[in-house]
């Protein structure tokens, strides 16, 4: 028999021939899929989801300034991260770390040991787990598998736990509130110096600051402008008036022919004016030492022996006055006051002068330390500035870090770990087509092999290819001529 000899109706008549080698085939094979498939352990798919926005996690907290920054990355992007986070090596050892390999997987604590375990139960996990990111929806899907559902919801729901822990250490730093918090101090303790500093310096200069001093100074300069014209013009007045009563007794002694009064009355003055001097020398003095010192004890001295000479002068001219002119008497008298007058105002304005010279000495003493004022003011605000917003930097750090432990991010489960009742393998529906059609590709295989390797002619079509010579005639088999049944 040859390959051409094959055509559909002979294939047919072989099936048919060979009909019960196919149903054996078949039947042993489908048996032994379905009974693969019964044998084999069912492995059960746990799923969970979660939803992925943009949150706190991307916005940038600055070391310096009061300005944060935030950025945010395209949904791809950050779903392709959280997805690297899912499958990363850290995670699924932490897991089944979490769980112990020997809970997660018995069979294998049986053939491994130690590391040798951990690795293998790493592995496994790895290979039984799948995360999927679902396109423009931000929702990524993780599905793991086990042969006993309740570990297969639980080791998810684990992993799911550690996931967002290491998805929220992955967009922080552990060190950033212990470094804010030292920088904190730092920065305090340098306000603090820098305060000191100019604290010390205003009370060095008896003013809060130096420009309340000076503003202070200006005014006490200008009253005292103010009261020095007004004894500049009192000296001027009082000037003239003793010019014009000096004229005028001038001429009334030249009328009495009498001169003898007013040398004397010339003699009071001279002694009155020294008294004033000696005066003015007196609180001088004062300023500069105690009252027993010599120095204000020989002011004293000379001062009581001129006042004695005026009050002896004075007692004689009284003795004198009945006999002089009462016009002349009259303008002694104003003389007198008016001198008097002129020389308290030119001693008031030496006072004052002074004084101005104090203040403008004062003034210029000044412009030594404002510059320094003015840095260490600017400085202090620079400092208090940058501790102000420091701290507002470790408060959010701070706060960051208790949400942290509270697992608050941009990560939501929006599916907790949930099992299908049916097993995802084996599938008995899959098989079962499988068994089927690889029964009957087994059975029409084995029934046409059979045909082909069999030496029997079945057929006048058979016999003559090949035996080569025609056909005359056929006989129908009848099974009453098999050998032994005839008569």
């Amino acid at each position: 028999m040859t390959a051409s000899s094959f055509n559909v109706k002979y294939i047919v008549e072989i099936l048919f021939k060979q009909k019960k080698k196919i149903i054996i085939a078949f039947l042993a094979t489908l048996g032994t899929v379905l009974i693969g498939t019964w044998l084999m352990t069912p492995v059960y798919e746990a799923d969970s989801q979660f939803l992925v926005k943009f949150g706190r996690e991307f916005a940038f907290q600055t070391q310096t300034g009061s300005q944060n920054t935030a950025y945010r990355p395209e949904l791809t992007e950050l779903m392709n991260g959280e997805i690297q986070i899912l499958q990363s090596q850290d995670l699924a050892e932490k897991v089944v770390t979490t769980i112990t390999p020997q809970k997660l997987y018995p069979k294998m604590a049986e053939q491994f040991k130690g590391q040798d375990l951990q690795n293998a139960a790493v592995e496994k996990f790895k290979e039984n787990l799948t995360i999927k990111g679902m396109e423009d929806s931000g929702v990524v899907q993780a599905s793991f598998q086990h042969t006993s559902p309740a570990m297969a919801a639980h080791a998810l729901n684990v992993m799911d736990d550690l996931y967002r822990e290491k998805h929220l250490q992955s967009y922080s730093d552990p060190n950033t509130s212990k470094y804010l918090s030292d920088k904190a101090n730092e920065l305090k303790s340098q306000l603090e110096k820098t305060q000191s500093t100019l604290a010390d310096l205003k009370s060095k200069h008896s003013a809060y600051s130096i420009d309340e001093q000076k503003t202070l100074l200006l005014h006490q300069q200008s009253d005292l402008d103010a009261l020095n014209k007004v004894a500049q013009d009192t000296i001027a007045e009082d000037s003239h008036k003793l010019a014009s009563l000096q004229g005028q007794e001038s001429a009334v002694l030249a009328a009495a022919k009498d001169y003898t009064n007013s040398d004397r009355f010339r003699t009071l003055d001279d002694a009155k004016s020294k008294v004033l001097e000696l005066q003015l020398k007196e609180q001088d003095l004062l300023h500069k030492f105690t009252e027993n010192s010599d120095q204000v004890q020989a002011v004293r001295k000379d001062l009581a022996t001129v006042q004695s000479f005026i009050d002896s002068t004075q007692k004689d001219l009284r003795d004198n006055a009945q006999n002089a002119s009462p016009v002349y008497q009259d303008l002694q008298r104003q003389i007198v006051a008016t001198k008097a007058d002129l020389n308290s105002q030119q001693a008031r304005s030496a006072l004052i002068g002074k004084q101005l010279a104090e203040l403008q000495q004062q003034l210029v003493n000044l412009s030594v330390p404002e510059n320094d004022l003015h840095n260490l003011e600017t400085k202090a605000k620079v400092d208090e500035t940058n501790y102000t917003n420091i701290l507002a930097k470790l408060q959010d750090a701070q706060v960051n870090e208790d949400m942290n432990k509270l697992k608050i991010g941009n990560v939501y489960v929006i599916q907790q770990a949930s099992v299908q009742p049916d097993p995802v393998s084996p599938n008995k529906r899959l098989n079962l087509m499988i068994g089927i059609l690889l029964g009957l590709f087994i059975g029409i295989g084995y029934a046409l092999t059979s045909e082909y390797l069999s030496q029997t002619v079945n057929s006048a079509a058979q016999l003559e290819s090949r035996l080569g010579v025609p056909v005359l005639a056929t006989i129908r088999y009848l099974p009453e001529f098999e050998a032994g049944s005839r008569p």
